[in-house]
C-alpha cells in the first residue's frame, strides 16, 4: 500500500531542506498545502495571521522558491510532490487538509507530517506495522517536543502523553476531515494508543521566528515569546513549570506539565 504524506507550510523555508531526507525517498507522494488561513472552524481561537507573514495569502520567505525547485524536479524520483498554492487566505485549516486529500486516489497509509514534526526512516514502516497487527486505522504519537537542543518539555502540553498527536491513517478515498484539531477524519475509530507507538521529534518552539510568530497568532500565547526566551537563555532555571513559558496561568490539564534539561 502507498505511503502518503500531507503538510500545510507558511514561511517554513528553514525546516523544508531538514525534512527532504526524509520525505522524498521513502513516501509515494507528497501533498503540501501552501499559505495562510483564516481563523475560522476548528482554528477560531487563533487571532488572525498578521499581514506581515503573508503575501496575499503565500509564504514571504523562500518557501515557494524551494517547493517550485522540488516540484520542477519530479520526475527524477519516487516520490510524487503536488504543491496547492493560496489565492488569498485559504479558509482554515480544515479547507486546506480537505483539499489535499482530493488528491489520493486509492487506499494509503496517510501521514500528516507538520513542517516542525521530524520522522526517522524506520519509524513510520514500525507504525505502520503495528497498526496493520491491532487491526487499527489510526495512529497516536508522544514527541519530544524541543524548546532547544538541550531543552525538552514533558507532560500533557507539547509531550501529548495522554492523547498523542493523530499524524497516521489507514485511508480510504472519499473519506474527508471533519476537524483539524485534533485532526479527525470520517468513519474512523479504531485508534492505536500512543505508548505502543514511536516519538517523532517536535521543533514547533525551537526556532525564535516560530516562536515570535505563535505568539502573535495564537490565541493566549501573547506572552510566549518572552517566556521561551527566559528559559532557553537561562534567566529561567530549570526545571520549571509550564507556566514560565506562558507567563501566566494554563489550564488545568497542562499543569503537570513541566520544562527540563533533556
Amino acid at each position: 500500500m502507498k505511503r502518503i504524506a500531507i503538510s500545510i507550510v507558511l514561511n517554513g523555508a528553514h525546516h523544508i531542506h531538514d525534512q527532504l531526507g526524509t520525505i522524498l525517498p521513502h513516501f509515494d507522494q507528497w501533498i503540501v498545502v501552501e499559505g495562510a488561513s483564516k481563523n475560522v472552524f476548528c482554528t477560531s481561537w487563533c487571532s488572525q495571521v498578521p499581514d506581515e507573514y503573508h503575501n496575499n495569502g503565500n509564504s514571504i520567505d523562500d518557501t515557494m522558491k524551494i517547493l517550485d525547485e522540488i516540484v520542477s524536479h519530479n520526475d527524477m524520483r519516487r516520490c510524487q510532490v503536488t504543491v496547492l498554492k493560496a489565492s488569498g487566505l485559504w479558509e482554515g485549516k480544515l479547507t486546506m487538509f480537505n483539499e489535499a486529500i482530493k488528491c489520493i486516489q486509492e487506499p494509503c497509509w496517510l501521514w500528516e507530517i507538520d513542517i516542525d514534526e521530524y520522522w526517522r526512516p524506520e519509524q513510520l514502516g514500525h507504525s505502520e506495522a503495528i497498526l496493520e497487527h491491532l487491526k487499527a486505522d489510526i495512529g497516536t504519537f508522544a514527541c519530544d517536543y524541543m524548546l532547544s537542543e538541550n531543552i525538552i518539555v514533558r507532560g500533557e502540553w507539547g509531550e501529548s502523553i495522554t492523547h498523542g498527536y493523530r499524524r497516521l491513517w489507514k485511508y480510504e478515498p472519499g473519506r474527508k476531515f471533519i476537524s483539524h484539531e485534533p485532526p479527525i477524519i470520517e468513519g474512523m475509530k479504531t485508534i492505536c494508543p500512543t505508548k505502543l507507538l514511536p516519538r517523532f521529534r517536535h521543533l514547533s518552539y525551537f526556532y525564535e521566528k516560530d516562536v515570535l510568530f505563535k505568539s502573535k497568532w495564537y490565541g493566549d500565547h501573547e506572552n510566549i515569546h518572552t517566556g521561551w526566551k527566559n528559559i532557553v537563555t537561562g534567566v529561567t532555571q530549570l526545571p520549571c513549570a509550564i507556566e514560565h513559558l506562558f507567563m501566566k496561568t494554563v489550564t488545568q490539564a497542562w499543569k503537570n506539565t513541566i520544562i527540563t534539561y533533556r
